[in-house]
């Protein structure tokens, strides 16, 4: 018996190579025979369902071609990549046209595959020269090949025409839809297909769309990951535990599905109606206490302050109209009036800045506590945890949010209650949607302003109060000796 094609292939084997060509494009398993056959890998399920939808694409049937929906880690880019060589090498000058909405996705994902898929095979490497951007057929004509383009650079396929043309979008859901529309409308001839591969983060849009209301124009997969041999029960069990079995991100990182519009509200009613009723924990007199200020930009803004200790709220109040000098005075009071507060985080974005430099001045003139810590907090900054969170803003929400789910809050009896309610009034309405990359964001300030026909401010202060910048500092100071 012949030895396999990646292991061992000369020119001397051209006759049996174009007998194995015509098998690969013409039987119904030839994409799974020839990733075996020709790269020595072994597809598992998914990658098998793929492969195979893509063979049974049949020019002039109306559909655009195949879009698959799945969960994380079920090997949907390595899959894809294995399609593409398929293609370019059982279709006679065939070309592919490869998009994904970051440089990041495109090139060290998916054209990364392509390389190490060619490289460990003897075959490949002979019929295929690997290059930065472009996948070229040895001796080929030079459109016999497969290119990679970001998605804004859409225009680079505009005028491409070939009889056997796959267009390959990874990450689908995070491509704008005019450009997908554009790589979709270029598909003129019969044998023209995509292939659109995604995480289902968003519920909106052209992927979405296409295993919605226009999946009679598609060829729908949906890959779960609890089917997957790629994905360890262990780490599902986990998610499982941190998010909820029913969660939206469970549902979309584990089960391949679309998250519905009705779950993405991020604070939910009922957990915030017990945390306002309830009675304040019991906490250790050891426990740092924290300032959050929300300070006033311009027109209807507040400035908001908010003390807390531990997971209670001890103290909340706003103001219109008050300078940055007035609002400096009035955190001096109220370090006189806690004195146990160790942490000042002042939302230090625009005007927050100059009430910075203020406490600092006023902490070298020995007005404010060396112990004490005045932070800026930049909410426009990366996120600690930047792979579940694109901005420090959205994982403060996310924190904060979590705390309520867990009922981890209450609040001091000495608060104003409408304080409390319109806290919860700015809570509620907030949404939360993924990017491409399956992070997490929460509402715009401004989609939050249309919402609640004002600048979420007190909870703007709540955010910061239960930020706990740890950098540089380990365990907690016992502020009850000062």
């Amino acid at each position: 018996m012949a030895k396999p094609l990646h292991e061992e292939w000369t020119y001397d084997d051209i006759t049996e190579v174009r007998r194995r060509i015509v098998r690969w494009r013409e039987d119904k398993n030839g994409p799974i025979k020839f990733v075996r056959e020709a790269i020595g890998l072994h597809p598992n399920k998914h990658q098998q369902e793929l492969l195979q939808a893509l063979w049974s694409f049949t020019p002039g049937q109306g559909k655009f071609g195949v879009s698959v929906a799945s969960g994380q880690g079920c090997g949907k880019t390595t899959g894809a990549a294995m399609g593409i060589l398929w293609f370019l090498t059982v279709f006679e000058n065939a070309f592919v046209y490869c998009t994904a909405p970051t440089e990041k996705q495109l090139h060290s994902v998916l054209w990364g595959e392509l390389d190490k898929q060619i490289r460990g095979s003897a075959f490949l490497n002979q019929f295929l020269e690997w290059r930065a951007t472009r996948v070229q057929v040895r001796g080929g004509p030079l459109k016999w090949a497969a290119v990679a383009k970001t998605a804004r650079d859409v225009e680079g396929l505009q005028g491409e025409h070939a009889e056997h043309m796959l267009v390959v979008i990874d990450e689908a859901s995070g491509v704008e839809d005019r450009f997908l529309e554009a790589l979709l409308g270029g598909l003129s001839e019969p044998h023209n297909l995509a292939l659109m591969i995604s995480n289902p983060t968003l519920p909106y849009g052209t992927f979405y769309e296409s295993h919605h209301d226009d999946n009679n124009v598609w060829h729908t997969l949906q890959f779960s990951a609890r089917e997957s041999n790629l994905v360890s029960k262990a780490h599902i069990e986990r998610m499982e535990t941190k998010y909820g079995k029913d969660s939206a991100i469970v549902q979309v990182r584990i089960d391949g599905q679309f998250p519905h519009i009705s779950e993405n509200t991020l604070i939910n009613r009922a957990d915030m109606a017990y945390c306002k009723e309830r009675e304040e924990f019991d906490v250790r007199a050891s426990q740092p206490w924290y300032l959050g200020c929300d300070v006033a930009r311009f027109g209807s803004d507040m400035t908001a302050i908010c003390i807390r200790h531990g997971q209670n709220v001890k103290y909340l109040e706003r103001w219109h109209g008050n300078s940055v000098a007035e609002t400096c005075g009035i955190i001096l009071q109220l370090l006189q009036d806690y004195p146990m507060i160790q942490f000042v985080n002042i939302d230090s974005i625009g005007v927050g800045g100059g009430l910075v430099d203020m406490l600092q001045d006023q902490q070298n003139q020995g007005l404010i506590s060396p112990i004490i810590e005045i932070i800026p907090v930049d909410v426009a900054e990366n996120a600690a945890r930047s792979d579940e969170y694109v901005r420090l803003r959205d994982e403060l929400w996310f924190t904060f949010a979590d705390r309520v789910a867990d009922r981890q809050l209450a609040f001091s009896k000495e608060i104003d209650p409408d304080l409390v309610e319109q806290l919860i009034k700015e809570c509620l309405p907030v949404e939360y949607a993924f990017t491409a990359d399956g992070r997490r964001r929460v509402d715009s300030k401004d989609d939050m302003k249309k919402k609640i026909d004002h600048s979420p401010d007190i909870t703007d202060a709540a955010l910061l109060a239960f930020h706990e910048y740890s950098a540089g500092f380990i365990g907690f100071v016992d502020m009850s000796v000062r």
